[in-house]
């Protein structure tokens, strides 16, 4: 009786961990079931798998140009979800293009489908923080980009608390100096800590010194399907 009692009770402590991990309570790392894993390449070109991913699932795309320019980060599913930042814009003459997050989702079977194309900023334009005389950054403005590099650079002198990782200079505004608006991966300095995508605004003056001016967390996730 008591053999069978304590088999009883293993079995139900083994289904309810499958069940948090099922629900992404497994883990409170980046790799939790469920959660997003903040990639770390930030050169401007995919990995293998993301890049795949992506032409299969804008094969036969029409309507815009969408230019995959970083791995923002991928998700486990019943397959692989990834968020990709893209520079997109109407094929249209003289179109302007918009920095977007691509979404798109690989499933276990090999095939890849296109699930949603967010706005970035969309919230923070509500609040005019990206407003006034902005003009985007060139598509090739990923990380590896050395005026966007440098500016940084001078802005993170003596800054504490966070390690920031560039991974695209999405704007410039002309004021008396300039505003840079990057999109940066953001990583506590403490232990085991969970980095985060935020929209870095630092401001660079006429002497040529720079300050972190701004940080808005961009949240990942899936919006509107496209």
């Amino acid at each position: 009786m008591k053999k069978a009692t304590a088999i009883l009770v293993l079995i139900m402590m083994v289904f309810g961990i499958c069940a948090a991990y099922a629900q992404g309570l497994g883990s409170s790392g980046d790799n939790a079931l469920g959660g997003w894993n903040m990639a770390e390449a930030t050169e401007g070109t995919l990995p293998e798998e993301a890049k795949e991913a992506f032409e299969k699932a804008l094969d036969g795309f029409v309507g815009s140009d969408i230019i995959p320019v970083a791995l923002i980060g991928k998700q486990v599913v019943a397959g692989t979800n990834y968020c990709i930042l893209a520079a997109v814009a109407p094929v249209v003459p003289d179109a302007v293009f918009e920095w977007k997050l691509v979404y798109v989702y690989a499933d276990l079977q090999g095939g890849a489908k296109l699930m949603a194309i967010e706005d970035i900023y969309e919230e923070e334009e509500e609040k005019g923080a990206v407003m006034g005389g902005w003009e985007a950054a060139e598509e090739t403005g990923a990380a590896g980009d050395e005026a966007c590099e440098e500016v940084l650079a001078k802005a993170l002198e003596g800054f504490v608390g966070s390690d920031i990782e560039l991974i695209a200079c999405l704007g410039t505004q002309i004021v008396a100096g300039r505003n840079y608006c990057m999109l940066c991966r953001v990583t506590p300095v403490v232990p085991d800590a969970r980095g985060r995508i935020a929209l870095v605004y630092i401001y660079e003056d006429l002497e040529g010194g720079a300050k972190i001016t701004d940080i808005l967390n961009v949240e990942l996730g899936a919006g509107d399907v496209y």
